[in-house]
């Protein structure tokens, strides 16, 4: 699943800000015979874990969003090889609206993109929620964890048949991340299954993630074969409990 981007290599799976950003000449310090590839770390629709240190063997230069995985899973950049990556602080309590950009060369950043003025207030608050979510990442994700194939378990002994578009996190810690869980229900259709959830005070998705008031299916979940108009995504955080958890379920199972 990979496409040309002027001698880099992207995947289709990629978040649209990503694409856009290696469309121009991030990657600076490039030969002619150099090869780049941008991988997803963890995908936001399914919440599966690439293994990245064999998806960029034999590429020269590297880029890597870890976005959905960045406060929730150990990363070391140092010891990753990867030349970039970068994410967003809105997916472990940092504010809307700041991000980072982390280059193994800097230069390769700073020298071709002109950046405006930053914002101390937004950059700390940044520093301060990614350190925290560090902290305490074991308390998260174990609690995370357990919700999870508590909330999938109970889905599917109730409805058989149901499809499950990634993995149970027991036993798969390696591959699923707990704090995305994405399911199909086949012959409904979600914005129906959306609005009865929506109902009882429980928020859910079934558009693309990181689209907001866009309902149309998910571009990853069609490239992957997943059923189409028919999945919902509910993302964990500290607000899920183990009584919303409950709720969904019933929800679900009664409407």
């Amino acid at each position: 699943m990979k496409e040309a981007c002027k001698k880099i290599y992207v995947t289709k799976i990629e978040h649209a800000a990503v694409t856009s950003i290696t469309d121009r000449k991030v990657y600076s310090d490039r030969r002619d015979g150099n090869r780049g590839f941008v991988h997803i770390h963890t995908n936001n629709e399914t919440g599966e874990i690439y293994d990245l240190r064999s998806a960029f063997s034999g590429y020269d230069l590297t880029f890597s969003d870890c976005t959905a995985a960045m406060g929730k899973q150990e990363i070391s950049f140092r010891e990753s090889g990867i030349d970039f990556i970068c994410g967003g602080g809105h997916k472990f309590g940092a504010p809307i609206g700041i991000g980072v950009l982390i280059a193994r060369n800097p230069e390769a950043i700073t020298t071709n993109f002109h950046f405006g003025t930053p914002s101390a207030p937004l950059a700390a608050a940044f520093a301060e929620a990614l350190v925290f979510r560090t902290d305490h990442i074991d308390e998260f994700k174990n609690a995370a964890a357990t919700l999870h194939d508590r909330l999938i378990d109970g889905i599917m002994n109730e409805i058989p048949d149901v499809q499950l578009n990634g993995l149970l996190y027991k036993g798969n810690e390696v591959m699923q991340s707990p704090y995305i869980a994405n399911v199909s229900f086949p012959n409904i259709e979600n914005h129906a299954l959306v609005l009865r959830l929506a109902a009882d005070g429980l928020m859910v998705s079934s558009g693309a993630a990181c689209s907001s008031g866009d309902n149309a299916p998910s571009r990853v979940l069609s490239l992957l074969g997943i059923l189409r108009n028919m999945h919902v995504r509910p993302s964990g955080s500290a607000s899920i409990t183990n009584l919303t958890r409950m709720q969904m379920i019933w929800a679900i199972t009664a409407g």
